[in-house]
């Protein structure tokens, strides 16, 4: 499902049964009150791993209070040939206890995946990913969706084919800071519906469409940030893909004019002290703002964060 629907809204996959699980070793408690605590122990894959049946995830984290740590590992998720199942992640995080979700850290980690978001975080999961690559996926690199929150510290996330990272749904928390997001084929950073996040000290560049994309009753703060040369649209889009944009996007595609490096639209905040951030190079045409606020959005330059 792309994200540049009529509301961008990335819809949940229908997954299969998660792996068995794998050999386990307790650690020091993190995140959550009385958690379960486990690191997985792992060789790096050699090949990529293979879904079958209805698919599956390479690590699907689900019970309440469980904290999964896994430190160097490569994972890849790929089709089997004639698989034709349905949608599967990387890595999966998916609960919806109103204490405390599943929680787990990725530090050092290669992830890639053919199919949904290569990291799929979901209900009161929480996530921690630092120093990972996650790159070259078919969808989404990192998705939070329905009241999940991560950090996500110094990664690099690069070459996917939708954004880099998508925050979306009340509840939905992001911090980001000191992450390289470039080369996307959409947008570098995605926050909508209702979402927040905070961003810091990254990287934003390359990316096809809008370098970071508010939208949709969403509040987000940038500060010490360089979002550069995004927006050039280089990437040929056919109708269908098109679809589902609106109609200002959809103009300044088949004009030329290019994308914006931030997006604020449908009642949307975005603040930013002043001089803070670094924003040139976006966009294809003079014509193009590097900060692009609707009529029902706020761009608040004046406050102190």
């Amino acid at each position: 499902m792309r994200d540049n629907n009529a509301e961008g809204v990335l819809e949940e996959p229908r997954r299969g049964t998660p792996l068995p699980p794998h050999p386990l070793t307790p650690l020091p408690p993190f995140a959550c009150s009385s958690p379960i605590t486990h690191t997985v122990h792992l060789p790096p894959f050699t090949t990529p791993y293979t879904p079958f049946l209805s698919g599956q995830d390479t690590l699907w984290v689900t019970d309440q209070f469980t904290v999964v740590n896994v430190n160097g590992v490569h994972m890849s998720a790929s089709r089997s040939e004639g698989y034709d199942g349905q949608a599967f992640s990387c890595v999966v995080a998916d609960n919806e206890s109103p204490i405390c979700g599943a929680c787990f850290r990725l530090e050092g980690c290669d992830v890639t995946c053919e199919s949904h978001a290569i990291i799929y975080v979901s209900g009161s999961a929480k996530a921690t990913l630092s120093r990972c690559r996650v790159h070259d996926g078919k969808n989404v690199g990192v998705a939070l969706v329905n009241k999940a929150s991560a950090t996500l510290l110094n990664n690099e996330i690069c070459s996917n084919a939708e954004a880099g990272v998508h925050v979306q749904g009340v509840g939905s928390e992001a911090y980001l800071k000191g992450n390289h997001i470039h080369d996307e084929e959409m947008y570098g950073v995605v926050i909508i519906r209702n979402a927040s996040a905070k961003l810091e000290g990254n990287t934003i560049t390359g990316n096809d469409l809008a370098g970071v994309t508010v939208t949709n009753h969403c509040t987000v703060s940038l500060r010490e940030n360089t979002i550069t040369n995004n927006g050039h649209a280089k990437r040929q889009r056919t109708d269908e893909e098109m679809e589902g944009w609106h109609a200002r996007a959809v103009d300044a595609y088949l004009a030329g004019e290019g994308f914006p490096g931030v997006a604020v639209v449908l009642y949307s905040t975005v603040s930013m002290p002043p001089g803070s951030n670094t924003l040139k190079g976006n966009g294809t045409s003079s014509v193009v703002e590097q900060i692009e606020v609707d009529n029902t959005s706020s761009h608040l330059l004046h406050i102190s964060l």
